[in-house]
């Protein structure tokens, strides 16, 4: 079975450039498969993108890329890069203290 045939308005997704992440990425329906479900709501997740995309749901999506690529041993550089954009006093006192 095609996937064309699985999902209606399959080609409907072609009216995006591809990207980097998306969607689908962040809801981590990435990678080979061997059901063909998982390819349906992938497709799904990008017919989702093209009907409701923003700024702020690039953002949302450049962020949650990032953050998922983050392993939990560079929590304390997720610590340190939220103090450095927060500034002022706090950057000061995490470098401060040992």
């Amino acid at each position: 079975m095609m996937i064309d045939e699985l999902v209606t308005d399959y080609h409907s997704r072609l009216q995006m450039r591809p990207g980097i992440s998306g969607l689908a990425q962040i809801r981590g329906l990435r990678g080979p498969s061997e059901y063909p479900a998982a390819y349906s709501n992938r497709i799904e997740a990008d017919l989702e993108y093209i009907k409701s995309y923003s700024l702020a749901l690039d953002l949302k999506i450049l962020w949650q890329t990032v953050f998922s690529q983050l392993s939990p041993l560079s929590a304390p550089l997720i610590v340190l890069l939220a103090m450095m954009i927060s500034g002022g006093i706090s950057f000061l006192l995490y470098l401060a203290i040992p």
